[in-house]
């Protein structure tokens, strides 16, 4: 098969990069087209696990002030480019924007499109956004969709998706730190006498006042044995919310963005996590780290059923005396065996339903 990948954030990148390497380990051509929608983010967290392909980078993205700014710049050489290529699949990856560049560009060049992680659903387009609309948008024109869990299936089902154009597989982000795992790696080190939070939030729509309770909150613990590594967003308009809120903090240890592997053994040796990203509710299931989804509702609904994550019951008040409180339960984590994502062999069985397919 030739199949080509559409992305350009850091968790497509770490997403699919072990489905990339199942393609290449069975002797098929991958080409990855990174449309930069976060610069640099292919090469720093893909390339640096995946050789042996072609990479074609689209023209650099107007990320400006409008969310079609991306599309005006870009599609027209993402659909010229598909169109003299003759891929067999184009693969596109959860809900950025990229995801929805690569599908509508996939269905203008009659190029079979399928989308993995499909199937994530909050039944609120305007929460997450524009990523609900995005994953909406995607699964109509999608020709294969590859659900990480039974519920993502249902979802598909509901909306009148072929169960033949469905195939269920599991979270490739658990592909990802198992492979990760099997390198071995060296992790950050945190201070072991100190109750250690990740706190690593960046949704659009929490920016205007959310962030700000946290900090709020956060600042109230200065002087405790409490420690907290604040994850910093590419994005200047989150990292400022943080940097400015919590610079006079001597509980505050600001983190750049890191090496995916890095990553991981952060929130492996982290106590807790507050979060409104998706992929991290995935991982820390995996991890099993207690963890307060800093959101009212979330369009990964198994990780409520682990008994170590729990949303924001006060959403936006009192996310880190919740998360205490889970710390101190810490029975609720070592008692748990459910993996809701899978057990890191998605890669395989996508691989495996787009042969039989061809």
């Amino acid at each position: 098969m030739n199949v080509c990948f559409v992305f350009g954030t850091r968790p497509e990148s770490i997403k699919l990069f072990p489905v990339a390497l199942e393609f290449i380990s069975r002797g098929h051509t991958v080409t990855v087209i990174d449309t930069s929608q976060q610069p640099g983010a292919v090469d720093s967290f893909f390339l640096k696990y995946v050789s042996e392909i072609s990479i074609f980078r689209l023209p650099a993205p107007n990320i400006g002030k409008f969310l079609s700014s991306q599309f005006q710049t870009q599609i027209v050489f993402l659909e010229k480019y598909l169109g003299e290529h003759n891929f067999d699949f184009c693969v596109v990856h959860g809900d950025t924007n990229s995801t929805f560049l690569g599908a509508m560009a996939g269905f203008y060049a009659q190029t079979q499109v399928i989308h993995v992680e499909a199937g994530l659903r909050s039944h609120n387009v305007y929460s997450p956004f524009p990523e609900e609309m995005n994953r909406l948008l995607v699964s109509k024109l999608a020709a294969y969709h590859a659900a990480p869990t039974a519920q993502c299936f249902k979802a598909l089902v509901s909306e009148g998706i072929s169960l033949d154009n469905i195939v269920v597989t599991g979270n490739t982000v658990i592909d990802a730190i198992s492979s990760i795992k099997n390198l071995g790696y060296v992790g950050r080190e945190v201070d072991e006498s100190l109750t250690n939070v990740l706190v690593m939030c960046h949704r659009r729509e929490n920016r205007e006042s959310a962030l700000g309770v946290l900090c709020d909150e956060i600042n109230n613990y200065l002087g405790t044995r409490t420690m907290f590594h604040v994850m910093l967003h590419p994005n200047p308009l989150v990292s400022d919310i943080f940097s400015s809120r919590l610079k006079d903090n001597a509980n505050v240890i600001f983190v750049e963005p890191l090496e995916y592997d890095e990553f991981i053994l952060l929130v492996d040796n982290a106590d807790g996590v507050i979060t409104d990203s998706g992929g991290l509710q995935e991982e820390v299931t995996y991890i099993k780290k207690p963890t307060i989804i800093f959101r009212n509702e979330t369009e990964r609904p198994e990780v409520l059923e682990v008994p170590y994550v729990e949303l924001c019951e006060s959403f936006p008040h009192a996310a880190v005396e919740q998360l205490a409180q889970l710390i101190n339960h810490n029975y609720r984590v070592t008692h748990s065996d459910y993996e809701p994502f899978g057990n890191g062999s998605a890669s395989t069985k996508i691989v495996d339903f787009l042969e039989n397919i061809s």
